[in-house]
């Protein structure tokens, strides 16, 4: 298998998330504009239902990944196990709809729709684990060509036909379905194996490890369930993904790592976990900065009643950062370890590896972050959406940071990387500049039409895009060099 190219798949992976980020935000605005906030809510709250049932696949994913890293052909033995399976849960889920239904008191029929995603989630990330290892560039073309298809067909269904939040989980199956045939299609030059009963055997026999890997995830994610029951109103919820709909601007610059996991599963390397703080960074603070600068601007792009929570994405940003933080040092762990690299693995062997410690931390970071929001909701017992949104983001910021904290130096130790200091007061002071440039031009209208609200924020954007990379070109003779790289699709 060809070495991954760190800072080749970094880059594609980065430049991929740009361009999703803007058929993204389109998306984004054909649903915050056309639906209502509780609406806004519902769509979240279906997304974390379906999280829950598309679980079983990460147990098999997880394993694929590794193994095929180690140069064994293991696809259509995965595709065989995957597909009968997600079919399966796909019927449960439609089992349980009257009960997910009721709890919120909104039509069966949304759910039913959005019950057809859970068999093509199985699928395309099936084939994604494998890609990642193999090609793992492949996954940012597939999710460019999901966010292409599904944003004409949201135009249609969501706009011309109004068909509200049907319409959008419609748009979304159809981004699927394209991201599982591309990826199938450029999957078909790597050799898929047989159907391995010793792989299959495998993976069954280790299935636990994953599922350990995954709960903590599924755990902290019935934050969303808790403020939907204790606010009886997805209120909250509206003005939370709105919150991190802008945040995300801040959490692409995460994809920069992708090549990280990859990369450490063929030769583990210090210098290779520098490189890539180093070159988030450098993205990372000019793009929080700038959010922050036009926060209620880029919040009533949205839709302008979500303006009122602006005092609350710094919290959501800073949010982000750590979170980017807390996903590199775990590539890092679980990237290093070679325990599943031998014939046999022994329990006791996997249990006293990163393998089973990194999760451990994160079920840590759960029981930490759940506990607390509980307790801090029944002390402050807030009285609006917001103030429930503002307890329930600094909760979970405080509770990651401090679990990212303890990873760092874990990680650092093993691998003896530092942070990238120099390079990033570089780009700090480089974003001061820019700052003060976008603050100087931002608009301090709002105009609620969305055509206006865009024509008045994107010159901004662009002017202070321009300015803190003019001013990197000139100061930093590393970015001039990674410049010439990603022109020219090098190492």
């Amino acid at each position: 298998m060809n070495q991954i190219r760190l800072r080749y798949t970094g880059f594609v992976a980065y430049f991929s998330s740009i361009t999703l980020a803007l058929t993204g935000l389109l998306f984004s605005l054909l649903i915050t504009r056309k639906l209502t906030p509780i609406e806004l809510g519902v769509w979240r709250y279906l997304g974390t239902l379906i999280s829950y049932f598309a679980m079983p696949i990460y147990l098999f994913s997880f394993w694929s990944t590794r193994l095929t890293a180690q140069n064994k052909y293991i696809l259509k033995t995965l595709l065989t196990i995957t597909i009968p399976l997600a079919f399966f849960i796909m019927l449960i889920f439609m089992a349980m709809i009257e009960i997910f239904s009721s709890s919120i008191e909104y039509p069966e029929v949304v759910f039913l729709v959005a019950a057809f995603e859970i068999p093509l989630i199985y699928i395309y990330t099936s084939l994604e684990s494998v890609a990642t290892a193999w090609r793992p560039h492949l996954n940012y073309y597939a999710q460019i060509i999901q966010d292409l298809i599904k944003l004409p067909i949201a135009l249609i269904l969501v706009v011309s036909l109004k068909l509200s939040l049907t319409g959008a989980i419609l748009a979304t199956i159809s981004g699927f379905i394209a991201r599982s045939l591309f990826l199938y299609v450029s999957l078909q030059r790597l050799n898929w194996g047989g159907v391995d009963k010793t792989i299959a055997k495998k993976f069954f026999a280790l299935v636990w490890l994953p599922l350990y890997i995954s709960i903590p995830t599924y755990i902290s994610s019935l934050d969303v369930i808790i403020i939907t029951l204790l606010a009886k109103s997805a209120y909250p919820l509206g003005y939370a993904t709105a919150l991190f709909l802008i945040g995300g601007f801040v959490s692409m610059s995460g994809n920069l790592a992708a090549g990280l996991y990859p990369k450490m599963l063929q030769k583990p390397s210090g210098k290779d976990v520098e490189s890539v703080l180093s070159l988030i960074m450098m993205f990372v603070i000019p793009t929080a900065i700038g959010t922050f600068i036009l926060k209620e601007q880029l919040l009533n792009i949205l839709r302008p009643e979500y303006v009122a929570a602006a005092s609350l994405l710094p919290i959501a940003l800073l949010h982000s950062v750590i979170f980017i933080l807390n996903s590199i040092m775990d590539s890092t762990l679980l990237g290093e370890e070679r325990v599943d690299y031998k014939d046999e693995i022994r329990f006791k062997e996997i249990i006293n590896s990163k393998l089973f410690f990194v999760p451990t931390l994160n079920y840590l970071y759960s029981f930490m972050y759940l506990p607390s929001l509980l307790i801090a909701l029944y002390i402050i017992q807030p009285k609006n959406p917001l103030d429930i949104v503002m307890i329930w983001i600094t909760t979970n910021l405080i509770a990651l940071f401090i679990i990212t904290a303890y990873k760092y130096r874990i990680a650092s130790r093993k691998l003896q990387f530092s942070f990238p200091k120099i390079p990033t007061i570089k780009y700090f002071l480089a974003s001061i500049f820019m700052g003060i440039i976008v603050y100087s031009i931002s608009p301090r209208s709002l105009p609620s039409e969305l055509y206006k609200a865009l024509q008045s924020a994107i010159p901004s954007i662009l002017i202070g895009s321009l300015s803190y990379f003019g001013m990197l070109t000139l100061v930093d003779k590393e970015f001039r060099s990674i410049l010439k790289a990603a022109l020219k699709f090098r190492k």
